[in-house]
């Protein structure tokens, strides 16, 4: 029988300290009582007042409960019943048998006190401020005290942040929360069904793309990405945490993934026979029910180049490199359609070799860019692109969501599951497959393992939004 009521142990009078599972409470007694699961916000609030005997005149009550998350406990204010509720999903878990709240008190605000009379210092002078029907009076000049001006989310000069009325942030405080983003990624069905054949891997070395290979598909956390989103200011190409300023940076880029960040720009001509040149570097040419302009349907090209022949021959063999890498790049500049991969990088495909010298990772990151900044618009639902570079960026960066790292010991480090290797052996620390030297696993490989599974999303956006909210300076790594 499912549990009516949950043990809370109230800790107050000591202090929070961060140990090495977290937070913790030092230098009090913990007192335990019991409440509902219906019980609301204000109905503990109340509680908690009853409990700890602090006057609600003149006393501001501030609950925060020790929240598991990873391997540490965090501090989760309970602010509403949203957060309220969260909080309660951990108590309703299997082996949890309390929750520990600290109570913190602070005075109250001066716009809840009537007639309060204090000291204030103003060039050198002691003066006598008295605050009444909403208005702070200082040596007989007003000032207007009302709650709603301390609450503007800003920004408070938008000399620069010009485009914020049509930012997502404005939004979301008028009342209009538009929730979870979708985000669009389709690596995950590729990597499960079109395994890299040995024979083709050197081509995928030498054009630069196997750290992206290597990392293979990671889960996206959907409430992360929106929360970034969120703070995400096209003007400067930024997030803006309480902290500062963070952004992506091509350095991220090269180690995160692997990818080239210097060399050639990706660049070239649309105006080509898109059938032609599928038959030219392929060598099939697409149905034109699969083809529409410069796009063609990714079901198509993995149903044609999924297995390659075991008696291919060197050209046979450079096509289905190609069509491979062509996936792995629609992958990285995929699209909202979720179903399309771009034949505008074939043509930088044609010698691999020369494909290696294109600082593919530049426009990756720019890619990226552009969708952070589309979706951070009013009215956006949906985000694409590279996000799976977005997620390693904040799982190395920020202290928030960040998952579990496990590598199973079975599982070999170098080639992902699933894939024939032959002679394969390792020299002086250098991994060598097939005699080829393999390029050093980008740091995105540490990060492949972790599964993400989110029974209630918005409640996640919502507990992101107050991580961020309370960021530190040392919970980011600038």
């Amino acid at each position: 029988m499912a549990r009516e009521n949950v043990t809370l142990m109230c800790y107050w009078n000591g202090k929070i300290t961060n140990g090495a599972q977290g937070i913790t409470y030092e230098g009090a007694v913990p007192k335990p009582t019991r409440v509902s699961y219906e019980t609301t916000h204000n109905q503990l609030l109340e509680k908690m007042y009853e409990i700890t005997g602090f006057d609600q005149q003149q006393n501001k009550m501030k609950i925060i409960c020790r929240y598991p998350a990873c391997r540490e406990f965090i501090p989760v204010p309970i602010t509403d019943d949203e957060s309220l509720d969260i909080v309660f999903d951990v108590a309703r878990k299997p082996g949890t048998n309390c929750l520990e709240l600290y109570l913190e008190r602070e005075p109250a605000s001066i716009d809840s006190q009537v007639n309060i009379t204090t000291q204030i210092h103003v060039d050198n002078q002691v003066t006598k401020p008295v605050c009444y029907d909403n208005q702070i009076v200082v040596d007989g000049d007003k000032c207007n005290a009302n709650p709603d001006t301390f609450l503007d989310p800003g920004p408070s000069d938008k000399s620069v942040l010009v485009l914020q009325d049509q930012h997502r942030s404005e939004a979301i405080w008028a009342g209009e929360d538009p929730g979870v983003l979708t985000c669009r990624q389709r690596l995950g069905t590729m990597m499960r069904e079109w395994q890299l054949d040995d024979r083709i891997r050197h081509f995928v070395v030498e054009a630069g793309f196997y750290g992206v290979y290597k990392i293979g598909f990671i889960q996206l956390d959907w409430p992360l990405v929106t929360a970034l989103v969120e703070r995400w200011r096209q003007e400067t190409h930024t997030f803006h945490f309480t902290v500062g300023e963070s952004t992506v940076t091509l350095q991220d880029v090269a180690v995160l993934l692997g990818l080239r960040i210097h060399g050639y720009p990706v660049s070239g001509s649309a105006d080509l026979q898109w059938d032609d040149l599928c038959e030219e570097l392929l060598g099939v040419r697409p149905d034109p029910s699969v083809l529409h302009g410069s796009t063609l349907k990714l079901r198509w090209l993995r149903g044609h180049f999924q297995h390659l022949p075991l008696d291919a021959d060197a050209v046979t063999m450079r096509c289905y490199a190609r069509a491979y890498i062509l996936g792995l790049l629609g992958s990285l500049f995929a699209d909202k359609s979720g179903s399309d991969v771009q034949l505008i990088f074939l043509p930088l495909l044609r010698d691999f070799k020369y494909a290696g010298k294109f600082s593919w990772g530049s426009a990756v990151l720019a890619y990226l860019y552009r969708e952070l900044c589309r979706a951070s618009k009013k009215g956006a639902s949906e985000i694409s692109g590279p996000l799976m570079l977005l997620q390693l960026w904040a799982w190395e960066r920020l202290h928030i969501g960040r998952p579990e790292r496990f590598v199973a010991q079975e599982q070999d480090p170098v080639i992902p599951d699933g894939e024939v290797v032959k002679n394969k052996v390792q020299v002086s620390g250098v991994e060598m497959v097939n005699q080829e030297t393999l390029a050093a696993d980008p740091l995105g490989c540490r990060w492949r393992s972790p599964v993400i599974r989110r029974d209630n999303p918005q409640r996640a956006l919502i507990f992101y939004r107050d991580q961020l909210d309370q960021q530190t300076y040392d919970q980011v790594y600038f």
